[in-house]
């Protein structure tokens, strides 16, 4: 079956196409050219182009990863909104009139960040743009009958080139010799890699909702301790700083504990990151 991954240039995007087992095979699409992909953006794209693309593509399913996750672009840009809601509503409805499965990739900022396990059946409520973006995507998602949303926490892994928030990380702190990590954010980090398997297992789940995260709650400071101890990065200095001492002109959830009682979700059995970490896209 030949998936459409949107997004496929990007950090997760990668490892979906790095990661892609039988009998699937992917089928890229992005800003940049990839091999026997699609060139497309996919805010120019109207519902005809893309119910060509399927047909010209054979597409049998999506996986769309495509976003503006930087929550404080979202803050201040209406072009945001369009890709995060507009293209996911056209996605939708032209994988409707193809009747194709869609898996959309949400994250656990659709909650506030207060105290407690925070379960698929757990009301959302986002306290800025982006999670209120993401929010609207998923019901419309959900509103389709073969419509999956998997909500993602902090992912965390290795790229060749760059991607991903921890070479940022490890760049600022080898450039500086020290990084200033929260010790009152909280998250559940999961390696890239076992969120691309999940978003292939995913095809074939019942429609609905699902959180995919790691193991342990952990603090910044922690997961930086961590992974800058499993990578050998010694002469970075962390420095603990508190998230409530910042200003980000946004709210700033500071602890989003994403669990699952689903028994697919289960049924995977995550790891902790260190697992993977030295793996790389």
């Amino acid at each position: 079956m030949r998936i459409l991954v949107t997004g496929a240039s990007g950090f997760i995007g990668s490892y979906v196409m790095k990661c892609c087992p039988e009998p699937y095979y992917p089928i890229p699409l992005g800003r940049t050219q990839e091999r026997k992909g699609v060139t497309a953006d996919l805010l120019s794209l109207n519902d005809k182009d893309l119910l060509e693309l399927f047909e010209k593509h054979q597409i049998g399913g999506i996986i769309h990863l495509a976003a503006e996750g930087n929550m404080s672009v979202c803050e201040r840009s209406t072009e945001a909104y369009s890709l995060n809601v507009g293209v996911t509503k056209r996605l939708v409805l032209a994988a409707k009139r193809r009747n194709l499965p869609i898996i959309f990739s949400s994250t656990d900022q659709v909650f506030c960040g207060e105290e407690g396990l925070l379960y698929e059946s757990t009301p959302p409520s986002p306290c800025h743009k982006y999670g209120q973006q993401k929010l609207e995507a998923e019901h419309i998602v959900l509103h389709y009958a073969k419509g999956l949303v998997l909500r993602l926490p902090l992912v965390l892994g290795l790229h060749k080139t760059g991607k991903g928030s921890l070479e940022t990380m490890l760049s600022q702190g080898r450039q500086h010799g020290s990084l200033n990590m929260f010790v009152d954010e909280f998250r559940r980090p999961t390696h890239s890699i076992d969120v691309a398997k999940a978003l292939w297992e995913a095809l074939g789940w019942p429609p609905g909702i699902y959180h995919i995260s790691g193991p342990k709650l952990m603090s910044r400071m922690e997961m930086a301790e961590e992974i800058t101890s499993a990578l050998k990065e010694h002469t970075i200095q962390l420095i603990p700083t508190f998230q409530r001492e910042q200003s980000f002109g946004y709210k700033r959830p500071s602890r989003l504990d994403l669990v699952s009682h689903k028994s697919e979700v289960q049924e995977l059995g995550i790891p902790s990151v260190l697992q993977n970490i030295h793996k790389i896209a």
